[in-house]
């Protein structure tokens, strides 16, 4: 049971985060645009703005490693899978 409500609690997380990454980096591309406001950390929101790409940043490199694995782990399952049921058969 604790291992279920921990997943859901993951679950939860990933949906509100997937709704928040849009609308995060809209207002870093507005920002991103004007060239006297590149990532600097001078005013608290241009500090809000350069945390916010880290994050952004972070995410989409979390989340692209985390599909490698995912999909490197799946072939090497698959594999041991079919030796399995080739010596099996």
């Amino acid at each position: 049971m604790c291992l279920w409500v921990h997943h859901m609690h993951h679950l939860l997380y990933l949906q509100v985060l997937n709704v928040q990454v849009p609308f995060i980096f809209k207002h870093l591309v507005n920002h991103l645009n004007d060239p006297s406001e590149y990532l600097t950390m001078l005013t608290p929101p241009n500090t809000i703005i350069t945390v916010a790409t880290a994050l952004v940043l972070a995410c989409k490199v979390t989340v692209d490693s985390f599909t490698y694995l995912c999909r490197r782990l799946a072939g090497v399952l698959t594999s041991v899978c079919l030796s399995v049921c080739l010596l099996a058969g």
